[in-house]
């Protein structure tokens, strides 16, 4: 049994039917002289494959549905080449699967036909951060924040961005502009932590990071783990050894690795948290940018030797490059 999208509004698969798809065609056509109605179906399509990609992504169960995120960007390509949401939706699949230069590729096509995409700019912006490449994030995220201002998301995101580049200042401002915004996004909150640890503001990030954990949600971004780490490091860094020993045993109890590398780091216990580096089962957003960019002083130490660069490597690897970072 196929399903196949329906309706006529842009980015709406909401509605369903069942059987196979069919081209129809409408009475006024686009520039490209395709009819409106093969383009609202395309769209249709390219909004079904986001919201595959995104419950694949956060692991949440898909529905009953014969085909994968990937089969239904295609579908929409094949409706509409020329479709900036269309290639959008392609490289997000790319980017959820870790096909890092695949998914630039599509990303970067579908700003050229649809410069005023939002999303796409931010995932471009995203996948040149977690590819290695700061400088060329910045300019999609700041474009993505630019056409969509009211989205916690697209500033958090430039936050990370502007964190990565130096800019640490700037990412501050963006960090409480998207807790402005929507003051219960834990992302805001766990990446002005983020912030305030890299500024050396310790009290402050504490107070900020002890507020997102009653209200990180399961599966979500950040995770729990991810939030006790930066936590415990700050606690480190303040000389507190015994609270962060108490989360870092939260963190293995959780069995996050990377999380607890970090915090082992912090301690100074440099082969326990090469140990636990060597566990991560998949480099993700969070610990691939913490490992490529962030925690100097922690992490510092560890960057001159040779298992780190093994382990970058191994990144590189994960999201498609090639073992010496190359595009």
């Amino acid at each position: 049994r196929t399903w196949t999208p329906t309706g006529s509004t842009p980015r709406a698969a909401g509605s369903w039917t069942s059987g196979p798809s069919r081209g129809c065609v409408g009475r006024s056509t686009t520039s490209s002289g395709r009819s409106q109605t093969t383009r609202a179906t395309a769209l249709a399509w390219a909004g079904l494959a986001d919201g595959l990609s995104l419950l694949e992504f956060y692991g949440y169960p898909t529905p009953g549905i014969a085909l994968g995120p990937r089969q239904a960007a295609r579908r929409a390509l094949e409706l509409d080449p020329t479709l900036g949401e269309a290639h959008a939706s392609l490289g997000i699949v790319h980017s959820t699967r870790r096909e890092g230069p695949e998914a630039v590729r599509e990303l970067e096509r579908a700003v050229e036909l649809r410069p005023g995409y939002a999303e796409a700019h931010s995932w471009l912006g995203w996948m040149h951060l977690i590819l290695g490449r700061p400088e060329e994030a910045l300019e999609p995220m700041k474009r993505a924040a630019t056409l969509s201002p009211l989205a916690p998301a697209f500033r958090a995101y430039l936050a990370e961005a502007y964190l990565a580049n130096g800019r640490s200042r700037d990412a501050l401002r963006e960090a409480r502009r998207a807790r402005e915004i929507q003051p219960d996004y834990p992302l805001a909150h766990f990446i002005e932590g983020l912030v305030l640890y890299h500024l050396g503001m310790m009290a402050e990030a504490k107070a900020v990071l002890r507020d997102v954990l009653p209200v990180v949600r399961p599966g979500g971004t950040p995770s729990l783990s991810e939030v006790r780490a930066v936590l415990a490091v700050t606690h480190a860094a303040s000389g507190d050894s015994t609270n962060a020993r108490e989360l870092l045993a939260r963190i293995e109890e959780a069995n996050h690795p990377f999380s607890a590398g970090l915090v082992h780091a912090a301690l100074g216990e440099y082969q326990a948290a090469f140990d636990a580096f060597a566990r991560v089962p998949t480099w993700d957003s969070f610990s691939t940018e913490h490992f490529r960019y962030f925690f100097p002083d922690v992490l510092g130490p560890l960057r001159d030797d040779p298992r780190y660069q093994e382990l970058l490597r191994a990144v590189d690897r994960r999201w498609g490059l090639d073992p010496d970072g190359g595009r």
